[in-house]
């Protein structure tokens, strides 16, 4: 139990790792103006993202302080997982793209 959070803060590292790593290779086979729309729709996906974990950040707690745990290790655990899938599910898509991308042009 003691290991968890540290196992969570690096589960959300090795996501927006991930995510960053995708993005630029995404980003790096395509074409200008496809390179442009990628762009504004990550700026638009991270503005969403940051709206997304402050309402994860007080469902979190609110759950916290129903279950007895807020404010500790564990309600922060909790969020740093919950943003991780937020963002696991973001590199899903651009790998998606991805894939979709290079069945276009093979």
């Amino acid at each position: 139990g003691q290991a968890m959070p540290g196992c969570a803060n690096s589960f959300y590292g090795q996501m927006d790792s991930l995510l960053n790593l995708q993005y630029r290779k995404l980003i790096s086979q395509m074409g200008t103006a496809e390179g442009a729309r990628l762009k504004n729709e990550q700026r638009q996906w991270i503005a969403e993202r940051d709206k997304h974990f402050v309402l994860l950040k007080q469902q979190v707690h609110k759950e916290a302080v129903d279950n007895g745990f807020a404010g500790g290790q564990d309600e922060q655990m909790i969020l740093t997982e919950r943003k991780a899938s937020c963002v696991k599910h973001r590199v899903v898509e651009l790998l998606t793209m991805s894939v979709s991308a290079k069945s276009q042009y093979p």
